[in-house]
């Protein structure tokens, strides 16, 4: 699991494939739940065919968690988590 500081920018990606793997599009969701469970829905950039960014900046420690879904000719859903460490400056 990738530790990140307060502040810094997290860069969320996912990258959708067919049954054949080959990159596909997709209509395309990523949800953030940060430490207190409250869920974001940040938006998701697609830079090239089957290549989905999605960009969130902690402003909590703790652990967050993410899910990307994808509706339409590929449906798919993955999900993953990352680590926001303590500041030691107020």
């Amino acid at each position: 699991m990738a530790t990140y500081d307060i502040g810094d920018q997290v860069r969320l990606q996912l990258i959708l494939k067919d049954y054949n793997d080959v990159l596909t599009s997709g209509t395309v969701v990523c949800s953030v739940k940060d430490p207190s469970a409250s869920v974001t829905t940040p938006t998701v950039t697609t830079p090239a065919t089957g290549t989905y960014y999605a960009s969130v900046t902690p402003t909590v420690a703790g652990v967050w968690y993410y899910r990307f879904a994808s509706t339409g000719a590929t449906i798919a859903a993955g999900e993953g988590s990352f680590t926001v460490s303590a500041s030691q400056f107020p």
